[in-house]
């Protein structure tokens, strides 16, 4: 699932109501679909026009897990989505991945909560290719070091 995707007018034909609230759930968007007066029959405008980023978002991570892929892609999953909400997603995804195969691209540490190895490209080179514990260590190193340099070249 990439940041660009898109919605469509359209439906979820292969999936009943309660298969697409279960993916609504996992993916955070039940309790704003309950909330339209129309619920799951609310029409949704091509490009998802007039819904949040996030309620966008969730619309988007529910119809791929509704397809129940065995190896999942995501691109930037939290990015529109509050500290609070990003903590139960991870939770609720962390739940639906079961024995699924994640690849994720992200600039926010919470989601790392759902990976075992972590790949950094910088510039489009391999700058580490290390477990999580390992990558988030040296990532936590590389910090000290550029605030023990900050301070000693303004002293």
């Amino acid at each position: 699932l990439s940041q660009n995707a898109r919605l469509f007018f359209g439906t979820a034909p292969h999936a009943n109501d309660e298969q697409i609230f279960d993916a609504l759930e996992v993916s955070g968007g039940a309790v704003f679909v309950r909330r339209l007066a129309k619920g799951l029959d609310h029409p949704i405008m091509e490009g998802g026009n007039g819904l949040s980023g996030g309620q966008r978002q969730s619309l988007l991570l529910a119809r791929m897990l509704l397809r129940s892929p065995n190896i999942v892609l995501l691109d930037e999953p939290s990015a529109s989505l509050d500290e609070h909400t990003e903590r139960e997603f991870i939770q609720r995804l962390h739940q639906w991945l079961g024995n699924r195969t994640l690849v994720v691209a992200t600039h926010r540490v919470p989601i790392l909560e759902l990976v075992e190895r972590v790949v950094v490209l910088k510039e489009g080179q391999l700058v580490m290719d290390a477990p999580k514990a390992q990558a988030l260590n040296a990532d936590r190193m590389q910090s000290h070091r550029r605030e023990w340099k900050n301070e000693n070249q303004s002293a």
